[in-house]
């Protein structure tokens, strides 16, 4: 990526899920990054922001960023914007698997109505099951982790923590992994496994591949809830 200077990246594990209607998640993502990515905070208080210049983007998502980490299994951030997105899972289907690192709680009931996305820079997160890379992201990281020796979603979450990394994550998650039939950890299969889809989507993409490319429609899809 560095060396043919390829601007973005998309990077999933094996076993990442998605709900097919990603294209309008992403689209509503983008926006909630950019005005995340692209604006600049006042004098005033803290969290008032006063936009970039208009028509500055490269980016969908904004300029400044490094990792856009679509796909965690929990994420800290202390600045976030909230938006309607109708394929959000309701609250019993959310889970964090992180252990705060701010003194407090990890985003909750209380952060966000139901039916509704937070986009947030990144102090804390884990699990890589998806996340892009921007060229400037990419040759940080080539730089930083000559000499990882942890697990690189932890690596990551240091480094977003600590500002080496400009990270932007959704949560809920947009991507995730396909639920308790995950192959992480689990070298002793054989064989294909029937998919379980992933726990926070209404349609899992896995689940619904052969309807989807029968041409059904959503109303054939099957629902997670």
């Amino acid at each position: 990526m560095v060396k043919e200077r390829i601007t973005s990246a998309l990077l999933t594990e094996g076993d990442a899920d998605w709900d097919p209607r990603i294209r309008s998640q992403l689209g509503s993502f983008a926006q909630a990054s950019a005005n995340l990515t692209n604006f600049v905070p006042n004098t005033g208080h803290p969290l008032a922001y006063s936009p970039s210049a208009p028509g500055s983007d490269v980016s969908p998502y904004g300029n400044d960023w490094d990792v856009l980490w679509l796909g965690t299994c929990g994420v800290e951030g202390d600045v976030f914007y909230t938006y309607p997105d109708e394929t959000v899972a309701p609250y019993n289907k959310e889970y964090q698997l992180i252990q705060s690192q701010l003194g407090a709680e990890p985003f909750g009931e209380l952060d966000r109505l139901p039916r509704e996305r937070i986009v947030t820079n990144v102090r804390n997160a884990l699990c890589t099951y998806t996340y892009a890379l921007s060229l400037r992201g990419a040759i940080k990281l080539a730089r930083i982790s000559v000499d990882m020796d942890i697990m690189v979603d932890v690596f990551m979450s240091r480094k977003c923590g600590d500002g080496t990394l400009k990270c932007i994550a959704p949560w809920l998650a947009i991507m995730c992994d396909d639920g308790d039939k995950s192959d992480m950890g689990d070298h002793k299969h054989e064989g294909l496994r029937e998919p379980t889809g992933g726990r926070i989507l209404q349609y899992s993409t896995r689940v619904n591949a052969e309807r989807i490319g029968e041409g059904k429609g959503m109303e054939e899809w099957k629902s997670n809830w």
